[in-house]
């Protein structure tokens, strides 16, 4: 009874003695952090609506006297000494330079609100602040001395337990002690979590396809949506992706068939119950093209789906700058260093993903009309324009005349596109073209690498020729 009533007594002065050493120091603390917090609050609040108010009678200010002073100006151009009022044009001009000097004077005050503030206002907070700041370190290590000196002065009994506590609390190790338990845990066969697997009736691929399909069609589908849709949807399940997936497959297809080996590629149709049918597994999501025989299907694929996009890929803005350009190349009577130029700023204005279609259409061109495989394909760069420039360039104006003189023009864009960027892929056309031509078969298929190339390579040593017979340009590595 003895002990305890002793032990009692120490903890009962151990409690005062905190509560007077250290309780008192914090609680000041806050209360003078919280005063100087309102003050440098009201004073910012303060400071911010005068300045805010400065600024926008300055602006008036501003305005009022730039209209003055155009006033005076204009009039003063006008001024006929022989027959003009000079008293009255003199007081427009006094009036001009009151509104001046007034402005003058609200710029000068308006600073001394921003010179007041960053010279004066902000320092005094920051100093009250590190007041603050320095006075709670002090408070704290006054506080640890004064619980350690009371702790001395404690019976020998609660010293030593103090000293055990303190061994205690060292050897505890949250993080350490955590995972030796957690691993002692799994060890033990009683609680040993059994191996799950996938049992679901539609795996996360089934689902996603899902997902993608039904999203498509509430955007109105892959072949009447925008290429920006498309993407945004693509995104969901292959992120990785920069181009249509539908594009780079059906190019692949095409190449893969042997179709930049065939009479009329793009040109002529291709069997409707197969397109329709391909259309059916695009739209369901399968990609797989299996049972596919002729290039002029994904071919004939290739161009519905870019007919049926509801925004083509030049945007409509860009229109009658696309026009004036052909017009102005037509009466230059060349395609000259400015004008091609002139034509990369239109395309570098086009979305980046805009730009990498029309980037893989001009390498679709440049293949079928490749002076080594333009024999077989009967499609010069000239045809090849005819079919991918109402995709390219459309005339967004309903009037028919407008659209029947720009028609010519459309084309012509499509054709400079395909000199303009086709420049820096020639290497790699020629590769793929030489790859070509070297297989005794049509439909042997190129590599997947080439298929989905959506990089240039660098320029090589490519001389401009004219075609004899359709006065067509192409490039030709000599």
């Amino acid at each position: 009874v003895s002990d305890t009533e002793t032990l009692a007594k120490t903890y009962s002065k151990l409690g005062e003695e905190i509560s007077g050493c250290v309780l008192p120091p914090l609680e000041r603390f806050f209360i003078v952090g919280n005063e100087v917090a309102e003050r440098a609050g009201h004073c910012y609040k303060k400071e911010a609506q005068n300045f805010n108010q400065a600024l926008r009678d300055l602006g008036k200010r501003k305005t009022h006297a730039q209209g003055v002073i155009d006033s005076y100006f204009a009039r003063a151009a006008k001024f006929d000494s022989k027959k003009g009022n000079m008293e009255k044009i003199r007081k427009e001009h006094m009036r001009a330079m009151e509104c001046a000097l007034q402005y003058k004077s609200q710029l000068a005050s308006t600073n001394m609100h921003r010179i007041r503030y960053v010279q004066q206002e902000l320092p005094s907070i920051l100093n009250q602040f590190q007041s603050v700041e320095e006075m709670r370190i002090n408070s704290l290590r006054q506080s640890f001395l004064s619980f350690a000196t009371c702790l001395d002065g404690m019976a020998s009994s609660f010293t030593k337990m103090a000293k055990d506590m303190r061994q205690v609390s060292t050897a505890i190790d949250e993080k350490k002690d955590l995972m030796n338990y957690v691993a002692n845990l799994s060890a033990r066969p009683d609680v040993e979590i059994p191996k799950v697997s996938y049992d679901l009736s539609k795996s996360i691929e089934e689902l996603n396809n899902e997902a993608v399909r039904l999203q498509t069609e509430s955007k109105g589908g892959l072949f009447n949506s925008t290429i920006e849709d498309i993407m945004a949807l693509q995104r969901t399940t292959k992120p990785n992706l920069e181009l249509p997936e539908i594009l780079t497959t059906l190019i692949g297809k095409i190449e893969e068939l042997g179709g930049f080996q065939l009479e009329g590629i793009f040109r002529k149709s291709a069997n409707h119950t197969d397109l329709k049918a391909l259309r059916a597994k695009i739209e369901a999501n399968d990609y797989s093209m299996s049972g596919i025989k002729s290039a002029h299907v994904p071919a004939g694929m290739l161009k519905e789906w870019l007919r049926g996009l509801r925004e083509v890929i030049v945007p409509d803005i860009l229109y009658g700058q696309c026009v004036n350009l052909c017009k102005k190349i037509e009466k230059d009577g060349e395609f000259s260093s400015e004008s091609k130029q002139d034509l990369m700023g239109l395309l570098e204005q086009l979305p980046a993903v805009n730009l990498a279609v029309l980037k893989a259409l001009v390498r679709v061109v440049l293949l079928a009309s490749h002076p080594v495989l333009v024999s077989k394909t009967k499609m010069t760069e000239k045809n090849m324009a005819i079919v991918f420039a109402p995709s390219i360039l459309h005339n967004p104006s309903e009037d028919p005349t407008s659209m029947l003189q720009n028609t010519k023009y459309e084309i012509e864009f499509a054709v400079h596109c395909v000199a303009v960027l086709g420049d820096p892929m020639q290497e790699e056309v020629a590769k793929d073209v030489t790859r070509l031509a070297s297989q005794e078969k049509p439909g042997s298929p190129m590599s997947s690498t080439s298929a989905t190339s959506q990089t240039s390579s660098a320029v090589g040593l490519w001389e401009t020729h004219i075609d004899p017979e359709s006065g067509s340009r192409y490039f030709y590595n000599v």
